[in-house]
């Protein structure tokens, strides 16, 4: 089985240079354990899911005749890498294995030899397998024949990802192939992040979706006293913060466990600062905020997002925090909407109460994979329900269908000059970031 051929046949190096049998750990488990046809793996930073899947699409073509296992790498470091991993391993194997026969039973099959490694595709002629390791900025596996096995790895810092993923989706057999699409979070404008997106909120989509935490990591954890710590944490520490104490509860950690996870955390926040929540994922929500230097404080906006209250209702499928006020004499509601593409991003409609003091509440909020064709009518219809509230989309990119959509609502916002504030006849607001002849671009008065 696959443990038994890991620890008998695969060596690794583990953080120490030490070459050792490869023993799964927790995070490994979780996945050898659910892997499915198409998987979706959001993870924190080395934890060796690379190294599973390439040990375990290697066992399956060396033991598996016709298997064609494909992993392509995000830059050519990381590839030559797993090509020596797997020839360490090759070469490792004894002459003869002993195998599971397709009708249960053990039996013995020799070492299947290669006919030539390429720089990066090992054929094994005699089974009639293929194992190719690439890289995405140069990948150029030939068209037309299936893939059995896939892996992707780090896809969110592929440069263009759709032009691999798209179709290789059809060639790896639903029912009987894998494709594991594995990545540390790189921001929202990738295809990985959109896959993600689609396997939460599409009830249709063919993606399992696992998230690997940093705490899944046993070593992520610094004790008292270690020289490792900040000084500050050197002993015990009694100061944690409300985000601190909110992550003990949330994970379960007790005492010693605690302190010793949450000394790690600050020594590894005092290091990489805001990219810590990238590189090692907490939630599905703050390890996508970061792509550089964020205009918001990233941890506050963390912070208010765990303080948020739950809504109250359900309306039609918004989620209602305040229903429309009867006893208001003179309802002012805006209905901010930032149109999505549908298959791969959200489009999100948020309605917020205008007070006459200056005041503003989020009250409603309705967001999903919908296209502007299907979205439209669902906000027009929040509209209504909220005394006719103002529309005020995006109309960049997608929102463009969408403002087409509305364009008969009898109260929408339309764009004014952002200088003179003078209104113009055109429908939303178009946000771009690029500088005018003031130095400044659209966003800069948005925000």
């Amino acid at each position: 089985d696959d443990p038994y051929f890991y620890e008998h046949i695969i060596l690794i190096e583990d953080r120490d240079r030490n070459i050792i049998p490869f023993k799964m750990n927790i995070a490994q488990e979780i996945l050898h354990g659910n892997t499915t046809s198409r998987d979706l793996v959001v993870k924190a930073g080395q934890m060796g899911i690379t190294t599973l899947y390439l040990a375990s699409y290697f066992k399956d073509t060396i033991t598996t005749p016709g298997t064609t296992s494909v992993i392509v790498a995000h830059e050519e470091f990381l590839t030559q890498r797993l090509l020596n991993r797997t020839e360490v391993w090759y070469k490792a194997i004894p002459d003869k294995i002993t195998v599971k026969m397709p009708d249960g039973t053990r039996g013995e099959m020799e070492k299947p030899q290669r006919s030539h490694s390429s720089a990066n595709e090992k054929k094994f002629p005699a089974i009639n397998s293929v194992f190719y390791i690439g890289t995405a900025r140069a990948f150029v596996f030939g068209r037309g024949e299936p893939i059995h096995n896939f892996l992707g790895s780090e896809v969110a810092f592929w440069p263009d990802a759709w032009k691999i993923l798209t179709p290789t989706m059809q060639r790896v057999p639903l029912l009987t192939g894998r494709m594991v699409l594995e990545s540390t979070p790189n921001g929202e404008d990738n295809a990985f992040y959109e896959l993600v997106q689609e396997a939460l909120y599409d009830g249709n989509s063919v993606w399992n979706l696992h998230q690997l935490f940093w705490w899944l990591e046993p070593v992520y954890r610094i004790p008292r006293g270690s020289s490792a710590s900040l000084k500050a944490d050197l002993g015990e520490i009694k100061n944690y913060t409300a985000d601190e104490l909110g992550l003990i509860k949330r994970v379960g950690w007790k005492d010693i466990e605690a302190e010793e996870r949450i000394r790690w955390r600050r020594r590894k926040i005092s290091e990489i600062h805001e990219m810590f929540w990238q590189e090692f994922v907490e939630d599905l929500a703050s390890c996508f905020l970061i792509t550089a230097a964020a205009y918001y404080d990233t941890v506050e906006i963390d912070r208010l997002r765990h303080s948020i209250s739950p809504f109250l209702f359900l309306w039609k499928r918004a989620e209602i925090w305040e229903a429309p006020d009867e006893d208001w004499e003179n309802p002012n509601y805006l209905i901010s909407v930032d149109p999505g593409q549908g298959k791969h991003t959200v489009s999100v409609a948020l309605v917020w109460k205008l007070y006459p003091d200056g005041r503003v509440i989020h009250v409603a909020s309705l967001s999903g994979l919908y296209d502007s064709v299907t979205f439209a009518p669902m906000v027009e219809e929040l509209g209504y329900y909220y005394y006719t509230a103002k529309i005020a989309p995006e109309r960049n990119g997608h929102g463009q269908a969408f403002t087409a959509q509305i364009k008969d609502y009898p109260n929408l916002y339309m764009q004014g000059d952002v200088v003179s504030g003078i209104e113009t006849k055109v429908i939303g607001w178009a946000t771009t970031g690029a500088p005018r002849l003031d130095g400044r671009g659209t966003k800069i008065y948005m925000l």
